[in-house]
């Protein structure tokens, strides 16, 4: 998408705004030389000659700053929860680790769903998890539930942390969100 900003030449008022599609058959012409107008967030503009009248172009030149930092935050998270695994005695009376990144999440979840939905079918289902060191070995449906319980009460602070650094980071200027430390091992 494309922000076109017409102006008048001789008082250099704005006198339109278009948004253009990569589809639009509008015939211009960028000014051979011209330097870079403006920066805005995310945008670069430069001088153009559309039908013949001198106008600024608005280019989405990428992710903006925030938009940077806010996919920082996720991509923190997720390779947080896959290096701190939860210690757990639910299934080991000794305690082990087990992973908690959204993969593992899903797939507790989708065994915990498949167990239930054996019971109420009147189905033999083997329930099995394992630890970050181990195989899989037999659990109960009501360890597995513990377990998800407990990787919820173990994610779910630093989730919403995340979603905090999200809202923190759209409020801030550019300069802000530069120093904006992000950090998930203290909740």
């Amino acid at each position: 998408m494309k922000i076109l900003i017409l102006k008048d030449n001789d008082q250099n008022k704005i006198v339109d705004i278009k948004v253009l599609s990569e589809t639009d058959n509008i015939k211009y012409v960028v000014v051979e030389d011209a330097p870079v107008i403006e920066e805005r967030e995310g945008y670069t503009g430069q001088y153009v000659y559309i039908d013949g009248k001198l106008s600024v172009e608005y280019v989405k030149t990428g992710l903006t700053c925030k938009e940077k930092k806010i996919q920082e935050s996720k991509e923190l998270l997720a390779d947080w929860l896959s290096n701190n695994p939860i210690f757990s005695t639910v299934h080991n009376p000794n305690g082990e680790y087990y992973t908690v990144t959204q993969e593992k999440q899903s797939q507790l979840t989708q065994m915990i769903t498949l167990a239930q939905l054996a019971m109420s079918n009147g189905s033999n289902f083997k329930t099995t998890w394992n630890s970050t060191s181990g195989v899989c070995e037999d659990w109960t449906i009501e360890e597995l539930t513990m377990l998800s319980f407990e990787i919820a009460q173990y994610v779910l602070p630093r989730v919403k942390k995340q979603q905090l650094y999200e809202v923190q980071i759209r409020e801030a200027t550019d300069e802000e969100v530069e120093s904006i430390e992000i950090d998930y091992a203290t909740i």
